[in-house]
């Protein structure tokens, strides 16, 4: 899913302005579902890409702590790493999805005198008889599909006719221009492109493709290095260049949808005092390591497209290589919008427009209470940018470790070669350190222990 951030001057408050001359920020959050990285371009999405990639900052090491929809998303409200949220997985079961939705960032600003909106796909595991909390304003599915979906709302069900990408965006355009009055206000945007079914409207149904850029993990012919459980299920041959036609047609019609909210946000005059923050929910494989989809610690899954413009605090154009994760999101937009929000748990991340801060590891970690039903084992890893070591873990009680690979980034940056089990032991890393930076990170809680 594809979020874009968008935090509006609005009048009132007493944070530091945003460039305008007026101090409280409204936010705007706009999410599309399993975007790729590479999707965003010149070319395929010619509005966003000068909104966002040349108006404003991009982030290449930016990476999903847990690479599933409802962890990410989770992790994208509060800030707190999955392990921390309660949602480990995107089923309803008191194992893996208990959220203190408390703790999210629509709450704290609904506290701090925000008028709130949800539009569109919601956790996957929340009871939809249910109203979203903390929201004033909204209309939530389950998703995972683009025609017929119903949705709960401020009314009642309501199932829109046509795409339903196009019900959500005209929500929030009717939130903009007749019910967020003056501000300071939250809004959440979350399409359901470009997630399968790859079911574009028919006005880009036959719209040119660019080629995407093919990794040599493509069809890598070497498995021997990976986890044996993964290897047994690498059978994709090529690039899956279906998925991919898919998505770059839905994103267009995404692009086009931005483009309209952009507009609507010109309209009351807001462009100037904007700060907007575009991000997946996750990436997703094509067939690199012969594998397909999510759920898995190598960066086509964790990776995704991310950017942030801030005019009068980010000059456009330019670049953060730091270590960045979603883990960053949400103390991103409280240190705009409410900084002296009370918390009810400590953050596990860090705002991005303080540029005093440089994390030394990246953690990412996934479960599986479900392997009856999703067979990707879970596992941990932590990278910077010279390496990546990940732990395979089992699933049995008492868990413990089953597997490991090490790869170094600065001889392998697609992971062809893992260094624990080649040939010679002279290039191994110290495993036992590794191990123990790992253990950390996946207990960490808040600052200074979460890396």
């Amino acid at each position: 899913m594809v979020l874009v951030f968008v935090l509006l001057a609005a009048a009132g408050g007493a944070c530091s302005p945003l460039g305008g001359g007026s101090s409280r920020p409204n936010v705007i959050l706009i999410i599309t579902d399993d975007q790729t990285v590479g999707t965003v371009s010149r070319e395929t999405m010619p509005n966003t890409w000068r909104w966002l990639w040349q108006g404003g900052r991009t982030y290449p090491n930016f990476s999903i702590s847990d690479p599933l929809c409802c962890p990410s998303r989770m992790t994208i409200m509060t800030g707190r790493y999955a392990h921390n949220t309660g949602v480990i997985d995107n089923l309803s079961s008191r194992i893996s999805f208990h959220p203190d939705m408390r703790s999210t960032v629509q709450c704290y600003l609904q506290d701090a005198g925000y008028r709130t909106a949800f539009f569109g796909k919601y956790l996957n595991g929340w009871n939809f008889g249910r109203r979203p909390p903390c929201t004033d304003q909204y209309a939530i599915t389950p998703g995972e599909r683009h025609y017929g979906l119903s949705f709960r709302t401020n009314d009642g069900e309501v199932k829109p006719a046509g795409w339903d990408d196009t019900y959500v965006t005209g929500r929030a355009l009717d939130f903009l221009r007749t019910k967020a009055g003056e501000g300071p206000w939250f809004m959440t945007v979350s399409l359901m492109a470009p997630h399968s079914p790859y079911t574009p409207l028919p006005a880009v149904s036959d719209a040119p493709v660019p080629p995407p850029t093919l990794s040599p993990s493509v069809g890598q012919s070497d498995l021997s290095g990976m986890y044996d459980v993964v290897r047994r299920h690498a059978k994709v041959p090529t690039f899956d260049t279906r998925v991919w036609d898919g998505e770059i047609r839905m994103l267009r019609t995404v692009d086009s949808e931005l483009e309209q909210i952009r507009e609507a946000i010109d309209a009351r005059g807001d462009l100037d005092n904007t700060i907007v923050m575009y991000v997946s929910d996750n990436g997703l494989l094509l067939g690199e390591h012969r594998l397909e989809g999510k759920r898995l610690p190598y960066p086509e899954a964790t990776g995704v497209p991310f950017a942030v413009s801030a005019p009068g605090r980010i000059p456009a154009g330019t670049v953060d290589r730091r270590l960045t994760s979603n883990v960053d999101i949400a103390p991103t937009i409280l240190a705009a919008a409410d900084p002296g929000a009370e918390l009810r748990y400590p953050l596990d991340g860090y705002s991005l427009l303080d540029g005093s801060w440089k994390r030394k590891l990246q953690y990412e970690e996934s479960y599986n209470v479900r392997p009856d039903k999703h067979w990707e084992p879970p596992w941990r890893s932590i990278r910077d940018g010279d390496f990546q070591f990940i732990e395979w873990l089992s699933q049995t009680f008492p868990e413990h470790t089953v597997w490991r690979e090490y790869y170094d980034l600065r001889t392998d940056p697609y992971e062809l070669h893992n260094l624990l089990h080649d040939s010679t032991t002279a290039n191994d890393p110290r495993e036992q350190r590794l191990h123990d930076l790992l253990v950390k990170a996946a207990f960490c809680a808040g600052h200074p222990s979460c890396p």
